[in-house]
């Protein structure tokens, strides 16, 4: 009854996108409350929130859709196991038990189906529910924090049926043994779902629920707030000093403005920039908090604005009053808006600018209001009194202005006292910024495989090299010298110590946000109980993390991406851990089997109110965890010998030498203008993750031996000592050293020399061993050249030699560089494999000199040539031979000739760049037939040869001119061309496999040979190519012509002509038709053929011929006795019967049914015209 449980129950896959939201352990509890009043007092911020929650809401519920057809699969197999169970049960209590063990399974599987369902529905439900209440009520807190709620109430109620499905996993798991291991996935795959709709209760963790819990302490607050604000109206002092002290306060503002923090902002900088650039914004917020009174407000302003000549001309004993009044009024206002940029003209302008100071912040729209009326009613008052409208008695209008004045000056009281609460908004946003860039919200452990550190204890001191008069251990003093006492740069060791390895590897994480900057954030291990990473005896052994470094590993891990110096684009870091104190120590590191945890920090700052009313910044710091689950591996190292080390180069643009020359191990090379040098690269190396195995503990490379490339068997000192200035050589280089896998060898460099250098290595067991590699660097001396050379073929001669243009004697190393060759070149060699990619179709290279006579013949067999001593001043040109057979013409072919000194270091190469031109003086002798084509194909009339019966054949001269009897004839006599013929189908397509010609036209056989197939199916040879082929060179032919061929039947396509008036008479008599009575021209050929069909001259091509009625149905067919080809095949013969009464002559119709030897059928009709015979007898 064993089954396997569907793809692991169900979908890992239901891990909901989680790994971007999982919050860390955070100890936020002390800080909250500073945060809380901050965070809420942003609405952009908490828009972003929510904005974050539905989409992670929403991302959830694809999850869950993307999984159902998973639980209806496994359903569906839980089912079938279930019907399986009950048939294969056994009659006995285990038959029982796995009958209820599957059904039990079954059950689970539905139950936890329906419980993601109703996951599904919940958290559909709430998002469709948030997003209402955003739409009908906009972006306001108290709108987003309903929508949180209702999306938490949705979270939680997913949550439980997440529960519910792990539970019944957990059930399934218990009752199928059998399949634990798939159950298992789906009991953590469920788990997953449950920590996941648990992370997503809120936005960031415990910050909103803190947030909403904070909010819904302080109901009380904000209502004593909100009437605290009423109050404003009537004390514009309290209110501004309530606004500047009370956090809270900020938070009923921007409920009062309901818009986005963001508009908020810019409006505080425009006010303190110009209180001109408001006005518009001021005035459509005055509209939609004032309602309709800004129409009201526009009179008034209106009334303001009457034409003061007006007023002078109508009250000119008021007019120097009203002009005091303007000036006084200009005066004022000027110095109530504290040379705000731009002028105000006229006191529309100067009413608007206060109602912008004043609704700017919310609340203060009714005291700009009061404001407004009061300027209104004392204009009216004084407009009034001067127009006589009053009550005539035109009272002191400078009481008016005195009481305008006193207005303006507390409006002015007002303005500074609003500037003051900007300044402390400003401040309260830029730390709320602050904050909110430093805060991290969680960290993951992406991998731990490569930390490990080794240790050994020091109990070798040498196994190899074991020089004569160098000392590596004293027993005295009992250390142990690396890479021998006295060496410069030396290190030690202590016998019996316990040696281990600093650097344990790297471990690699995401941290979020990608954008924080960790220059200055520490990263610690710590277990659950807030220890840091000891292990050892007495902890003697402790870890860190080093400092945090972007990530650019793409393996496994495939996230990377560099955007700043110290912050990585989607938090990929690794940071290396490191051993804090030395490495030596008395007792051997262990394995705890401690689970740690990566915590970092991070700092805030609040403004915190004193007991006397002054403020200070208050800074704390919070920790956040990763899961734990790193363990320190510590194993004890093994050691290297001298077989697994080497020294390998690279050049300092990251390409490796291209290997070894003679008498070295390592070659580098660089061209004339280049510097010599690279780096000597140390294996094993750091770099790759490496194993005890692997490891050693220092590194020890110096020169020990130098020759010049004159004399190349005597040491040259002042060459060894001017090499080990180098940095990195002749020093013990730690793990921790950038030397350590490999030194830049950069200065001090003798072109040519060989020099000697001795590789030590020291593992943690203190034993050492050497290896010497010898190393040239070598500059070419002359630059690069490149000769061009090209060549035709002209004959059949597989050995062509030839001196291509531009010519030797024109490069470089025979003209303007010709001492330094002759002084320096002794050696040649024709490099690459050249002959490996032409089927050795290049043969010698050979130098003369001005005698023609051969200098040297440089022979290339195989890849390559060998080197060869050579007299270069002796040279005048140079040739290259090659077999025009075995290249492809129209590719270029690069052949570099090199030359070298005595010590086989190179002094110039000339590359000769070879392309082989293929001719075409013939080309044009192929003429198309143009009588022989119908557009673009010809018709192969089928021939017959019994001798291969089951093909036909064409002879091609039938549609191609000059094959034969023209000029190419006499090219094949003469030049050896000839035309070649090519197919290109592809017979290996199952539709083309039944026509594969067995033979195309050659020379001395133009016919083309196809199966019978061919012409029964009127098969179309498409793109059929023709060209000459040069020389018998199979490899220069190319199809100069391209033309489609069909195959047809001679026989099927002829026209049969029977003679007129064939009769036969009624009753009894006979018709007889030979060749003779028919005319039936072959449309094979050019002049007229008759094909015949009955004896001995019948066509070769027919196979056999029948006579046929050619409509059956005729019931005049009954006049007929007989119609077959008579038994000596000679002809037709037709009799009539006796048996109807015939009244009237009458024409029978047959067919001549001819098929031929190809397999096609054709018909040929005539006509006999069957005569009553009134005597009874008659014969035609």
């Amino acid at each position: 009854m064993k089954r396997k449980f569907v793809n692991a129950i169900l979908f890992g896959a239901l891990i909901v996108a989680s790994s971007s939201v999982v919050q860390s352990c955070k100890d936020y509890d002390d800080d909250i409350d500073g945060l809380q009043t901050e965070i809420t007092t942003s609405a952009e911020d908490l828009t972003s929130l929510i904005d974050e929650k539905v989409a992670n809401v929403q991302k959830e519920i694809t999850s869950l859709e993307s999984q159902i057809p998973a639980l209806e699969e496994a359903y569906k197999a839980a089912d079938a196991a279930l019907n399986t169970a009950i048939e294969n049960a056994t009659n006995d209590a285990k038959g029982y038990a796995d009958i209820q063990a599957a059904e039990a399974q079954t059950a689970a599987i539905a139950a936890a189906q329906n419980a993601v369902e109703q996951a599904k529905s919940e958290l559909q439900a709430s998002l469709d529910a948030a997003n209402k209440i955003i739409d009908e009520q906009g972006k306001t807190v108290s709108s987003l924090l309903e929508a949180d709620k209702t999306l938490t109430s949705g979270i939680e109620a997913a949550q439980a049926q997440a529960d519910k499905a792990y539970a019944l996993a957990e059930q399934a798991s218990q009752t199928a043994a059998e399949n634990k291991a798939e159950i298992e996935k789906l009991s953590t795959d469920l788990g997953k779902i449950k920590e996941t709709l648990n992370s997503q209760i809120t936005i960031f963790g415990e910050q909103i629920s803190d947030i909403l819990a904070t909010a819904n302490q302080n109901k009380a607050d904000i209502e004593a707030q909100e009437a605290a604000l009423a109050q404003v109206k009537a004390d514009n002092e309290k209110a501004l000093q309530a606004l500047g002290n009370e956090d809270e306060e900020l938070r009923k503002l921007i409920e009062a403005n309901q818009t986005s923090i963001e508009t908020t902002q810019k409006d505080i900088e425009e006010l303190k920039k110009s209180v001109a650039d408001n006005l518009a914004a001021a005035q459509l917020y005055a509209e939609s908090l004032v309602n309709g009174a800004k129409k009201e407000l526009q009179d008034q302003i209106d009334n303001v604005n009457i034409d003061i000549t007006t007023l002078k001309t109508q009250y000119s004993n008021l007019e120097g009053e009203i002009n005091q009044l303007k000036a006084d009024f200009a005066s004022d206002l000027n110095d109530a808006i504290n040379g705000v940029n731009g002028e105000i003209d006229g006191l529309e302008l100067k009413v608007n600018g206060i109602t912008t100071d004043l609704t700017s912040l919310s609340g203060r729209v009714d005291v700009a209001e009061d404001d407004i009326e009061y300027l209104k009613a004392a204009l009216e008052e004084l407009l009034g009194s001067e127009s006589g409208d009053g009550d005539g008695s035109g009272e002191n209008p400078g009481g008016t202005i005195e009481a305008l004045e006193g207005r303006i000056k507390a409006n002015e009281d007002n303005i500074s006292s609003i500037n003051d609460s900007i300044a402390s908004i400003n401040e309260n946003l830029l730390i709320l910024s602050q904050n909110l860039a430093n805060m991290i919200t969680n960290i993951i452990v992406q991998d731990t495989a490569q930390l490990e550190n080794v240790y050994a204890k020091v109990t070798r001191y040498t196994t190899n090299p074991g020089e004569a008069g160098k000392i590596y251990y004293e027993s005295n003093s009992h250390k142990v010298y690396f890479p021998y006492k006295g060496a410069s740069g030396a290190s030690t060791l202590e016998m019996n110590q316990y040696n281990v390895e600093r650097n344990g590897g790297y471990l690699y994480l995401t941290i979020n946000p990608t954008n924080v900057n960790f220059e200055d954030t520490p990263l610690m291990l710590e277990n659950s109980l807030g220890e840091s990473a000891n292990n050892g005896a007495n902890n003697s052994y402790a870890w860190s993390l080093d400092e945090l470094d972007q990530s650019q590993r793409k393996t496994p891990i495939t996230r990377s991406g560099l955007e700043n110096e110290n912050a990585s684009s989607n938090g990929l870091y690794q940071a290396k851990l490191i051993l804090d104190q030395n490495n030596k120590f008395d007792a051997p590191a262990t394995n705890d089997k401690v689970a740690y945890a990566v915590v970092t920090e991070y700092k805030t700052t609040n403004n915190k109110t004193n007991e006397d009313g002054t403020t200070e910044k208050e800074t704390k710091t919070h920790k956040v965890y990763s899961k734990y689950e790193i363990s320190l591996n510590t194993v004890e190292a093994d050691h290297l010998t001298d077989q697994d080390i080497e020294l390998k180069g690279l050049y300092v643009d990251g390409t490796t030498p291209a290997g070894s020359g003679t008498g070295c191990d390592l070659k580098f090379k660089v061209g004339v203008n280049e510097n010599l040098g690279g780096y000597l690269v140390m294996s094993p190396e750091r770099e790759t993750p490496a194993k005890a195995g692997d490891k050693v503990y220092m590194k020890y490379l110096t020169c020990v031996r130098a020759c010049k490339s004159q004399t190349p068997t005597t040491n040259d000192e002042n060459l060894v000592n001017s090499m080990n200035a180098n940095a990195g050589l002749n020093q013990a280089l730690d793990e921790n050293n950038e030397a350590f896998d490999k030194i830049l060898i950069n200065k001090n460099i003798e072109n040519g020399a060989i020099y000697t250098f001795a590789y030590y290595i020291w593992n943690y067991d203190g034993s050492i061993y050497k290896k010497e590699f010898n190393v040239i660097f070598t500059k070419v001396l002359i630059a690069e050249q490149t000769l061009a050379w090209s060549n035709e073929p002209t004959s059949t001669s597989t050995s062509v030699e030839f001196e291509g243009d531009p010519k030797f004697n024109t490069t470089a190393c025979m003209t303007s560089a010709r001492n330094v060759w002759v002084s320096n070149a002794t050696k040649v060699k024709v490099e690459g494999n050249v002959n490996s990619m032409a089927n050795n179709a290049f043969k010698n290279i050979e130098f003369y000199n001005n005698e023609d006579n051969v200098v040297k013949d440089v022979m290339i067999s195989g890849v390559t040539s060998s080197m060869e001593n050579i007299n270069v001043n002796a040279i005048a040109k140079m040739t290259l031979t090659y077999d025009p057979s075995a290249v492809e013409y129209g590719k270029t072919y690069t052949i570099p000739v090199v030359f070298y000194n005595e010590q086989n270091n190179e002094v110039n190469t000339v590359n000769i760049k070879f392309t082989m031109n293929r001719p075409t003086k013939y080309d044009n002798n192929i003429v198309l037939i143009e009588a022989a084509f119908n557009g673009n194909q010809t018709t192969a009339w089928a021939q017959y040869d019994q001798n291969i019966d089951g093909y036909a054949y064409y002879d091609i001269n039938g549609s191609i001119a000059n094959t034969i009897d023209g000029a190419v004839e006499r090219l094949q006599e003469f030049d050896a061309c000839h035309v070649r013929f090519n197919d290109p189908t592809d017979y290996t397509r199952p539709e083309n496999s039944a026509y594969q010609p067995s033979q195309l036209p050659t020379p001395g056989d133009y016919n083309m040979i196809v199966p019978k197939q061919a012409v029964v199916d009127e098969f179309v040879y498409k793109n059929f190519e023709s060209g000459i082929e040069y020389y018998r060179f199979s490899n220069i032919w190319k199809a100069t012509k391209t033309f489609d061929i069909v195959f047809k039947s001679p026989i099927k396509y002829a026209e049969a002509k029977f003679e007129n008036n064939l009769t036969v008479l009624y009753n009894g008599g006979e018709l007889r038709i030979g060749d003779s009575r028919i005319s039936c021209q072959d449309p094979s050929t050019a002049t007229t053929k008759e094909i015949n069909f009955f004896g001995s001259a019948a066509d070769v091509r027919i196979d056999n011929v029948s006579v046929e009625f050619a409509e059956p149905g005729n019931s005049n067919n009954a006049l007929i006795g007989a119609a077959t080809v008579e038994s000596d095949g000679s002809g037709i013969k037709i009799t009539t019967t006796n048996t109807v009464a015939m009244q009237r002559d009458t024409d029978i119709k047959f067919n001549l049914k001819v098929v031929d030897k190809f397999g096609c059928t054709s018909y040929k009709p005539f006509t006999v015209k069957v005569v009553k015979n009134d005597s009874g007898n008659g014969n035609n």
